[in-house]
C-alpha cells in the first residue's frame, strides 16, 4: 500500500485551511484526449475548489509542462494497457527530477486490474477504471493533493514549532533580496543555555519551551510583515523560520534609525523580557541577537546570513543576552580565522605559544599566594594574539588538547622552577577548556605533567568553567572525582553566572571559586553587586572554599574591596599584569608583597 492510503480525507482533514492551499499551490496535468473525462476531471477540479486543470495533447508537450510548472502535483494519464507508450515514457522519466513532485494515477478503459501490477513496481499512486466515477476521482484527486501538501510541509516546516524551516526561510529571503526594493534586516537569535533547561527539566519541558518561544516571537513578527500574513492559509508569519534546535531566525524591516526597524526591535526586546509560565513553571527567556542589515552589510542571502551569524558570535562572546549588529571589523577577524587554524599549528611547531603569569594575592597582607597561567601567542609577522581569537579555533579544530597539553606540562615545570630557586611556594593554576575534556584523557595529561616536572599535586589548581558541567553532565562528575584523587585543588571559574553553580558546590569537591568580573566592576556604584559579592564570600566562608576576586582594575574597585569584603583573594592589573616567567621571577626576588598601582 503506497502513503496515499494513509493520508486522512474526512472532515478532520478536509479543513479550509487545507483546501485553502490545495486551491492554492496545485496544478493537475491532464493527458487523456477523450472529452468525456477531460469534462469530468474539470467538473472536479471546479466544484471541490481542488486547483487548476492543464491539459496535453502529446508526450512532448506533457514534457514540457512538468519541466517549466512548479506548482504541477498531479498526472492524470490514460493508459489503455501494459504496452502502451504513454507507460513506457512514465517509466523511463519518473527517477528525474521533475518527476519526483509529482504523484501519479493512470486511466485505463474498463477493469483497472491489468494495469495494477505495473502500477505497484512503478510507484504509481492509483489506477481508476473509466468512465470515471466522480466520486471517486473526488476522493483521489484530494489524497494526492493533501500528499503533496504534506510533503511541502516536510520540506519547508520545522515540524515541533509550526514555523518555517532554514531551507524555506532561506529561499522567500533570496526572493525578496533580488527585488532590492527596500532595506531589510537578517536577524539570528540564539537562546542562550537552552540545552541546560532541557537537560534539566527534561525533553518535553524544552519543547514546550520552544514552542512558547515560537510564539511569542511569531506574534512580533507577524506585527510587522506584509500581507501575505493575513492569507487565510498562512498560519504563522513567513519572515520567521527555526532554523536548528534552539535557534530562530527572521527578517525585520528596515535599518537602525528608521521608525519600523526600531519598533520591530522594540517590541521584540519587550517579548523576551516577560516570563513563560509552563506546566506550573515560570520560564524566563535569555536570547543573544546577531542582525546584519540589507543593503548595508551585505547583497545576497548567504552574504547577510553568514554576516548575521559573526554578530551572533560576538553577542555569545560578550556574555549572550543581547544584541550585536554586524561591524566589518567581524568580517577581517572571520576572514583571518580561516588560515588562524594552519597558523596555530606551525606556531606550536615553532614555539611561538608563551606562559604569562598573573599574581594572586592576599585582600589583608597583600602578599603572594599563588599564580594564574595565561596563554599568549606571538605571532612572527602579526605580533601579540589574545586567547579570545585563537582558542576557539582550537577547540573547534582539535588542536586545544595538544596546547592544553603543553600548557600544563610548562605550567608545572615552572612552578617546580621557582621552587628549587628558593622562592616562595606558589600556587599555579591553570585554566581548563570544555573542550579538552572531551578529546583525550586529561587526568592521565595532568599525571603526566607532574610525573614530568616533579611538582607537588598540592601546588597545583585547575580552573574549570560551568560549560564543563553542564555540557558533560555525569562525565564532567565522575571527571572530577578522577582528578581531586590526583591530589590537586580546583576551581569553580566565572561563579555567579551560571544557573546552576551553588548546585556544583554542593555536590562537587571544589576548593575555590573565582567572582565574575562582572560583579568587581559593579561594586564601587551597585549595592546589589556589593549585596551578591558578600553573599558569594559569605558562601565561600560556610563551605570553607577559597574565592578569588578576579579582574580588578581600578582603586575604587579595591577600596571597596577592603571596606566591605576583606577576606578574599585579590587579582588584576592593578596589582599585576600577566608577566613572563623571568620577569616575574624578578619582581618575587625584589618583593612578595604587591601593592595597588596609584591612578
Amino acid at each position: 500500500m503506497n502513503l496515499e492510503a494513509h493520508i486522512s480525507v474526512g472532515g478532520n482533514a478536509a479543513n479550509r485551511s487545507e483546501d485553502a492551499l490545495i486551491q492554492q499551490q496545485n496544478t493537475v496535468l491532464l493527458l487523456d484526449a477523450d472529452p468525456a473525462t477531460r469534462h469530468t476531471v474539470q467538473r472536479v477540479l471546479d466544484t471541490q475548489h481542488l486547483g487548476t486543470l492543464r491539459v496535453a495533447d502529446s508526450l512532448e508537450e506533457a514534457d514540457e509542462l512538468i519541466d517549466s510548472e512548479p506548482t504541477l502535483a498531479l498526472l492524470l494519464l490514460s493508459v489503455d494497457g501494459p504496452d502502451d507508450e504513454r507507460l513506457q515514457w512514465v517509466r523511463r522519466a519518473i527517477r528525474t527530477a521533475a518527476w519526483q513532485r509529482l504523484s501519479v494515477i493512470v486511466l485505463t478503459p474498463g477493469s483497472r486490474n491489468p494495469l495494477w501490477p505495473e502500477a505497484l513496481a512503478l510507484n504509481l499512486s492509483d489506477v481508476l477504471g473509466k468512465p470515471l466515477d466522480e466520486a471517486a476521482l473526488h476522493l483521489k484527486l484530494r489524497q494526492c493533493l493533501s500528499l503533496k501538501i504534506y510533503r511541502d510541509r516536510l520540506l519547508k516546516q520545522d515540524l515541533l514549532t509550526g514555523l518555517t524551516n532554514r531551507s524555506g526561510f532561506m529561499r522567500r529571503l533570496e526572493v525578496v533580496l533580488r527585488a532590492r526594493a527596500t532595506a531589510h534586516t537578517v536577524m539570528l537569535l540564539d537562546l542562550d543555555r537552552f540545552r541546560q533547561l532541557n537537560d534539566g527539566l527534561g525533553h518535553h519541558m524544552g519543547d514546550a519551551f520552544l514552542k512558547a518561544v515560537s510564539q511569542r516571537l511569531d506574534a512580533v513578527i507577524s506585527h510587522h510583515t506584509g500581507p501575505e500574513r493575513r492569507r487565510p492559509a498562512i498560519t504563522t508569519s513567513p519572515w520567521l523560520a527555526r532554523t536548528g534546535a534552539d535557534r530562530f531566525m527572521a527578517l525585520l524591516p528596515g535599518r537602525p534609525g528608521e521608525p519600523a526597524h526600531e519598533q520591530a526591535l522594540e517590541e521584540l526586546q519587550r517579548s523576551l523580557v516577560l516570563p513563560l509560565h509552563i506546566e506550573g513553571r515560570e520560564l524566563f527567556i535569555s536570547a543573544s541577537i546577531g542582525l546584519a542589515v540589507f543593503p548595508d552589510h551585505g547583497s545576497d542571502h548567504n552574504q547577510l546570513t553568514r554576516h548575521a551569524e559573526q554578530a551572533l558570535a560576538v553577542a555569545k562572546r560578550r556574555g549572550g543576552h543581547r544584541i550585536e549588529y554586524f561591524d566589518p571589523a567581524q568580517k577581517r577577524v572571520g576572514i583571518n580565522a580561516i588560515t588562524l587554524e594552519n597558523h596555530l599549528r606551525h606556531a606550536i611547531r615553532y614555539n611561538e605559544l608563551q606562559l604569562f603569569y598573573q599574581p594572586k594575592v592576599c585582600s589583608r597582607t597583600l602578599e603572594i599566594t599563588g599564580v594564574e597561567a595565561l596563554i599568549r601567542w606571538y605571532h612572527r609577522d602579526r605580533g601579540l594574539i589574545l586567547p579570545e581569537h585563537f582558542v576557539p579555533v582550537a577547540e573547534r579544530s582539535g588542536l586545544i588538547s595538544e596546547i592544553g597539553a603543553w600548557a600544563l606540562q610548562e605550567a608545572c615545570r615552572q612552578a617546580r622552577a621557582w621552587l628549587d630557586a628558593g622562592l616562595p611556594a606558589l600556587r599555579m593554576a591553570v585554566n581548563i577548556s570544555a573542550a579538552q575534556t572531551q578529546r583525550g584523557d586529561l587526568v592521565a595529561t595532568v599525571r603526566q605533567a607532574l610525573d614530568d616536572s616533579g611538582l607537588p599535586p598540592e601546588h597545583l589548581t585547575l580552573e574549570l568553567t560551568e560549560t564543563l558541567l553542564v555540557e558533560n553532565g555525569e562525565h564532567a562528575r565522575q571527571l572530577i572525582g578522577r582528578l581531586k584523587e590526583l591530589g590537586l585543588a580546583l576551581s569553580l571559574d566565572d561563579f555567579g553566572t551560571g544557573y546552576s553553580s551553588l548546585t556544583y558546590l554542593h555536590t562537587l569537591p571544589f576548593d575555590e571559586i573565582k567572582i565574575d568580573r562582572s560583579f568587581i566592576q559593579g561594586l564601587p556604584h551597585q549595592a546589589v553587586s556589593r549585596a551578591i559579592v558578600n553573599a558569594i564570600l559569605a558562601l565561600a566562608e560556610g563551605l570553607e572554599l577559597d574565592a578569588v576576586a578576579e579582574g580588578i582594575e581600578r582603586p575604587d574597585e579595591f577600596a571597596c574591596l577592603q571596606e566591605h569584603l576583606p577576606n578574599c583573594t585579590l587579582q588584576g592589573n592593578l596589582f599585576c599584569p600577566p608577566m613572563s616567567a623571568p620577569a616575574l621571577q624578578d619582581r618575587l626576588r625584589a618583593s612578595t608583597r604587591f601593592q595597588p598601582a596609584v591612578a
